[in-house]
């Protein structure tokens, strides 16, 4: 179990992480779902993304936050492909700068997909307006 002076201490020393910058300064905005030692945050392009609290890179995740990270993608996906109406879901992790990973803090994308939409990257992905991004968020204030 993480301590929340072990998350403050993780986030305080990452300043320029976009997702440290969200736990430090509990920007509520972005987070859909708050658990102990994970979040279910909204990201920049509209989709979902699971992000431990603790700023930590693939190869350092313990086994107690990789059942936590797992348990997280079983939980939350039923409920994204209601809320996104798709036809699916793409589970991806960069991991390295050669898989497209520019955020050093370990994420997992959650990308809801429809036949023929295209997506095959997230280089491709827009960023949605803060309107759109509230009007997804709105839609996640029914529980988990």
């Amino acid at each position: 179990m993480l301590a929340k002076e072990e998350i403050a201490s993780s986030t305080e020393n990452h300043t320029n992480c976009p997702f440290c910058t969200i736990f430090r300064d509990n920007q509520r905005e972005f987070i859909i779902k708050d658990r102990e030692t994970t979040a279910l945050i909204l990201s920049l392009e509209g989709h979902p993304l699971i992000v431990p609290k603790k700023h930590v890179r693939f190869e350092d995740i313990d086994p107690e936050l990789a059942s936590n990270l797992g348990q997280d993608i079983f939980k939350y996906t039923p409920r994204i492909i209601e809320i996104y109406q798709t036809e699916g879901l793409n589970i991806l992790t960069n991991i390295g700068r050669a898989a497209g990973q520019d955020i050093e803090h370990f994420h997992i994308h959650l990308i809801p997909r429809i036949i023929g939409d295209n997506k095959v990257n997230l280089n491709g992905l827009v960023r949605i307006s803060d309107r759109k991004r509230r009007d997804i968020m709105l839609k996640f204030q029914d529980p988990l």
